[in-house]
């Protein structure tokens, strides 16, 4: 269950749903423009220059910036900066703030609940639902009509809609149809989102299973492309994909801002991996939480070569089947998966599909192994991609050089070999063949020794690899597992025989 803070900063959001700045700005509305005031107002308060710092604030908490309304109310509740101490103003700036699900405000409610009552927080909402942001030069995320460019790209106003040409023309035009109100349903349910999502200049919309709902930024703090699966708009309520645009856009804005922190529902933090819970309502994300905190904590027994798959994926995201999804068939019912399409380096993500509820600690911590063995060989496959061209050309100056026939030639020769039949299999380039199919499996078979090697580890019984669907397909494996039986088994008779 989420803390009292997030309660609270979730209930007022809940209540000011209704109301929501209308583009507004003092001079640029730019994010960087915004962030950047923003630090310098608290630099000047830390220096206790409280009239600079609040120069600094007033216009952004008047054009709905929740970090900076959080310090304006901080101020009022203080009597700083030339504001007179009032403390029904500090909770009307609380408010709003909290509604941006920024942490400061939240805490600034839940204290002046406290002090002034229940009736005075009810007074200081609907003076928020009253409240307008100062007009000005913001950009509105909804101007226009979306208009195609070319047959895979959507302009929304100030922002492009590309949409992957895997994606059919249906799934094309459920994109125009539903993303716009996305962003509407954005706009309509949290204050600053005109603010926000002038971080974003294109949305890529990708292929995926029906029920994967990535989104995410598309390159690492560029902060301008945000990337999402086609999952994402099939909803039937655009309610869901729009407060998930809008945290991951704040993510990024308060990432800009030591000084501030955003209330984040579905985002923890363990041992540097980001875990991301459901934003369905229906999704119960405290197991998740807890088990694959367990897990992590469970791979530190593991010796290096098995540990190392663990620790190179950066973020784990919980997408259980919702109640709340459009109903197209039964869901992949694998524990998780690694998503390559989305992951690169310093951002591998693995994704857990099976409701935590009905999952075992062992489940979890083989699935993020298994999956993280993936991702090892999408990093491998990464510096292949990097080697290879220059391999060639040292062994394309050797023949040249009259040295194809000597040793090192040789030596170079087998690598681009094998480099190239790594990433063709891979990257699946080849022929869709039987053959090449089971030469695919070197990748699962590889991911199956490592969950062994971690169920040895660890003491669990062979059963808990036999649920596996490769084991079987690898011979390397199922003799791994015999022998694995086998010691379990002369273990349990020497027990047996012990007086």
């Amino acid at each position: 269950m989420p803390g009292r803070g997030v309660r609270v900063a979730l209930a007022i959001s809940a209540a000011v749903a209704a109301f929501g700045p209308g583009s507004g700005g003092a001079g640029t509305c730019s994010i960087a423009a915004m962030t950047a005031a923003y630090n310098a107002g608290y630099a000047s308060y830390e220096a206790q220059k409280f009239d600079d710092a609040r120069r600094h604030w007033e216009p952004l908490a008047g054009l709905g910036f929740s970090p900076a309304q959080a310090r304006i109310a901080d101020m009022h509740a203080g009597g700083q900066g030339g504001l007179a101490k009032n403390q029904k103003e500090a909770l009307r700036w609380a408010v709003l703030a909290a509604a941006g699900h920024d942490a400061r405000g939240a805490a600034l409610v839940a204290g002046l609940r406290g002090s002034l009552g229940e009736d005075a927080v009810k007074e200081g909402v609907e003076a928020a639902r009253a409240w307008t942001a100062t007009p000005g030069d913001c950009r509105d995320v909804l101007e226009g009509t979306p208009t195609w460019i070319d047959t895979h790209t959507l302009r929304l106003g100030s922002a492009l809609v590309r949409v992957n040409s895997a994606l059919n023309e249906t799934l094309r035009q459920q994109v125009a149809e539903r993303f716009p109100k996305v962003i509407a349903a954005a706009v309509r349910r949290f204050p600053p989102a005109r603010l926000y999502l002038q971080e974003i200049a294109v949305y890529e919309v990708v292929p995926g299973d029906l029920y994967d709902r990535y989104l995410g930024w598309k390159h690492e703090r560029v902060g301008k492309e945000i990337q999402l699966t086609i999952g994402n708009l099939l909803d039937d309520t655009p309610e869901v994909p729009a407060q998930v645009l809008l945290l991951e856009a704040a993510r990024e804005v308060y990432r800009q801002m030591p000084a501030a922190q955003l209330l984040d529902p579905y985002l923890r933090t363990y041992k540097g991996k980001r875990l991301l819970g459901s934003p369905y309502p229906d999704i119960d994300n405290k197991p998740f939480f807890d088990l694959v905190a367990k897990a992590i904590d469970m791979a530190d027994q593991l010796p290096a070569d098995t540990r190392r798959h663990v620790e190179i994926i950066d973020e784990v995201r919980y997408s259980p089947k919702s109640k709340r999804m459009t109903s197209v068939g039964p869901a992949d019912s694998t524990l998780g998966y690694y998503d390559r399409r989305v992951s690169r380096e310093g951002h591998r993500v693995i994704f857990i599909r099976r409701e935590m509820k009905w999952s075992f600690l062992a489940d979890v911590l083989l699935t993020l192994v298994h999956e993280g063995t993936h991702a090892s060989q999408d990093r491998t496959a990464l510096r292949f991609e990097q080697a290879l061209p220059r391999k060639k050309a040292d062994l394309d100056a050797s023949e040249r050089g009259g040295q194809a026939n000597a040793p090192a030639a040789a030596t170079l020769r087998k690598e681009v070999q094998e480099i190239t039949e790594y990433l063709t299999l891979w990257h699946r380039r080849g022929p869709n063949t039987e053959e090449e199919r089971q030469k695919r499996l070197r990748f699962e078979c590889e991911a199956t020794m490592q969950e062994i090697a971690t169920g040895q580890t660890v003491g669990l019984e062979p059963g808990a690899v036999e649920q596996t669907p490769y084991y079987k397909l690898c011979d390397d494996a199922k003799r791994a597992m015999v022998r694995w039986k086998d010691d379990r088994l002369r273990e349990g008779l020497k027990r047996a025989r012990q007086p």
